[in-house]
């Protein structure tokens, strides 16, 4: 199971995501995949293309041993998503 703090980060990040993906531009997609403990997303600023990569991107695996590094790694994510114009 996750860590709370961590699932709360996760739900931040996807809120976020929804906010943004109505405004302007951005296309963000996220994957969580609980059968292995992973979420990842990408992030295309100027709009998802056709055989365009994202601008970027991040997966991110879960274990019990590095729950102070992926909660520094979300936070992260969750600047960048607050920053997108």
């Amino acid at each position: 199971m996750l860590d709370i703090r961590i699932r709360l980060k996760i739900l931040e990040i996807i809120n976020l995501s929804l906010e943004k993906n109505n405004e302007e531009k951005n296309t963000i997609f996220f994957n969580f995949m609980g059968h292995c403990s992973s979420f990842c997303i990408s992030i295309h600023y100027d709009g998802w293309k056709n055989n365009k990569e994202p601008d970027y991107r991040k997966n991110l695996y879960f274990t019990d041993l590095l729950i102070k590094e992926k909660l520094k790694e979300l936070d992260e994510i969750i600047e960048i998503l607050k920053n997108l114009k």
